[in-house]
């Protein structure tokens, strides 16, 4: 078992890593939904349910008819971002059919840990169940 000051130091450290792999791939959702699990284990819930949001702004879109807690600061405006892989230069150009929605859509096992704190942070199911 590490000191709280080792404790410290690694988060910090592994803050800054993730603040690095947001800025080199800025489409992707990972580094913010591990800051979110990071923020999780530190026992600051509020600021984990931030950045898990922020993380999901990237990929999730909501099902007609059911809308997220934190919908009021939402830009409606981001269609086609966060398409996942090697290429973190940007999105491929929009569009909105099916085929582009899916291959922006992350792994299986990214949405299951997505859909998991939710569960942990969120008041409501409806978006955990959607993802």
């Amino acid at each position: 078992m590490g000191s709280a000051d080792s404790m410290d130091v690694v988060a910090e450290e592994v803050e800054a890593l993730l603040r690095r792999a947001a800025s080199t791939c800025p489409d992707s959702p990972e580094p913010g939904q591990a800051m979110c699990s990071l923020r999780y284990e530190q026992g600051r819930p509020e600021e984990a349910l931030a950045q898990l949001t922020d993380s999901m702004k990237k990929w999730f879109r909501p099902a007609k008819g059911v809308q997220d807690d934190d919908d009021d600061d939402e830009d409606k405006d981001e269609g086609g971002t966060g398409e996942m892989g090697a290429d973190c230069a940007g999105p491929s150009g929009g569009g909105g059919d099916a085929a582009d929605e899916a291959a922006i859509q992350p792994s299986y096992e990214f949405r299951f840990e997505c859909a998991k704190l939710l569960l942990e942070l969120s008041d409501t199911t409806e978006v955990a169940i959607q993802v």
